[in-house]
């Protein structure tokens, strides 16, 4: 990665999607679910908070997100995800990854 950013000034970006998935026609949605990012960058050194608004945030999901996060410079080690461990959010939530890794990835794109 080279240094965008050569005055040492921090950069900063957050990005926020609604991953809620749909609703069952017998069930209604009171408060949608959200999967937010908080980049933060000095020269070379990166660091990225994940927020989910989910029960869990396992190393499945973890890795599926990193494996997609190769197309960009955003460094999965430098990755901190976390999750609110709501019991309202949805228990499977592997299904509904792809949607906030590829918002993640078009934040990292749009950072640049």
């Amino acid at each position: 990665m080279s240094d965008s950013n050569p005055n040492g000034r921090i950069m900063a970006g957050f990005g926020k999607v609604d991953i809620t998935p749909p609703a069952h026609v017998s069930f209604e949605i009171y408060d949608p679910l959200f999967f937010r990012a908080l980049h933060v960058r000095r020269g070379d050194r990166q660091v990225t908070f994940l927020a989910a608004d989910l029960f869990l945030f396992d190393e499945y999901c973890f890795d599926m997100m990193a494996a997609d996060l190769a197309e960009t410079d955003v460094d999965p080690a430098w990755v901190l995800p976390g999750a609110s461990h709501m019991g309202t959010g949805p228990t499977l939530f592997q299904f509904y990854v792809n949607q906030p890794t590829e918002a993640l990835k078009e934040f990292g794109n749009e950072a640049r």
